[in-house]
């Protein structure tokens, strides 16, 4: 999920960069003018992109084998980036605003949605869960939610929780209540892209 935190960092360079040229090609700046401008522009990025320094990646399945044990020990602003494979669902958020992706989010390849597959036959409960006021920076992308039957929100059940849904198949999931698909209450308010 580099690229995600990176790319805004990098398109305000380009077009300060843009901007700054455009003047100095009318009128050649000051002495110290552009070290002052890169100066800026070096603590700018610094700033930007020190929180995420913090931020740990947890890789499926070379470094753990479940989704889950990997959301558990994670603090929200982790990203659990997952290899194509099918994963046994549920995928339970527990209250943490992380990022779960496919290999997706690395380049947009929109073929890692169809193989990176959570099914939901092995647990009788949603496919993804987001019950503990997860915001929407709890994010779910590139993956196809399945097989799920429940009695409410097969593919995905939010209950206080308004995660971000992006780039997601929901195919095939079934409730005998509400739901089969996505099922929202208490509040709930996700972002669906």
């Amino acid at each position: 999920g580099l690229l995600t935190v990176t790319r805004p960092v990098m398109n305000t360079i380009f077009e300060r960069t843009s901007t700054a040229l455009d003047e100095w090609r009318n009128e050649l700046p000051e002495p110290g003018v552009i070290a002052e401008f890169q100066s800026r522009q070096a603590s700018f990025v610094a700033e930007s992109l020190t929180g995420y320094v913090r931020q740990t990646l947890r890789r499926i399945p070379e470094d753990f084998d479940t989704i889950q044990v990997a959301i558990d020990i994670s603090a929200s602003g982790d990203t659990i980036l997952v290899a194509p494979g099918v994963y046994p669902g549920v995928v339970n958020f527990n209250g943490r605003d992380v990022v779960v992706a496919s290999h997706f989010i690395l380049n947009r390849d929109v073929t890692f949605i169809d193989s990176t597959i959570l099914d939901g036959t092995e647990g009788g409960r949603s496919v993804a869960l987001f019950r503990n006021s997860e915001s929407p920076d709890a994010l779910l992308t590139g993956f196809t939610l399945q097989n799920a039957n429940t009695g409410f929100g097969g593919g995905v059940y939010c209950n206080t929780g308004s995660p971000t849904l992006s780039h997601l198949i929901i195919k095939n999931n079934h409730s005998n209540r509400n739901g089969g698909g996505i099922y929202c209450t208490q509040g709930s308010s996700p972002i669906l892209d």
